[in-house]
């Protein structure tokens, strides 16, 4: 099985890192670590073309919004989601630096830590403990 590599805000660049040091990372987050940047990402790797990538935004330690994105070749360029907390709201809203987002896929650290965890078992299925939305159902304009 191939591995996921790790970039988390300024502070770690495509590591290879275990579940245990990710979900470490995101339970330690504080206000400062998010001064110069507030995403990352963890990407599981099929192919040389192909991959498979789980995207974070965080406002804060209880606020944390992913993408699961479908980077595979022929698949129309692939296909995004994003968590939903369950709230109803079609919002799109900036997480910062212009990086927009729907207001309902704002997650807490408990759903965090599972997302996480869920994605190191199986990276080639959507973690199932949140519902995902379709980016292409959202109103980006």
């Amino acid at each position: 099985m191939s591995e996921i590599k790790t970039t988390f805000l300024d502070k770690v660049n495509n590591e290879n890192l275990s579940k245990s040091d990710v979900v470490n990372l995101f339970k330690n987050l504080n206000d400062t670590d998010l001064e110069y940047s507030n995403t990352g990402y963890l990407q599981f790797e099929i192919s040389d073309e192909s991959n498979i990538i789980l995207q974070f935004s965080a406002v804060d330690k209880e606020n944390i919004s992913f993408r699961y994105d479908e980077n595979i070749p022929n698949v129309r360029n692939g296909q995004s989601w994003y968590s939903s907390n369950g709230s109803d709201y079609s919002e799109i809203v900036d997480a910062g630096d212009e990086n927009y987002v729907p207001k309902n896929s704002f997650l807490n650290m408990e759903k965090t830590v599972n997302i996480i965890s869920e994605f190191f078992e199986n990276p080639k299925q959507k973690p199932s403990v949140v519902f995902w939305t379709n980016a292409e159902d959202f109103d980006w304009e």
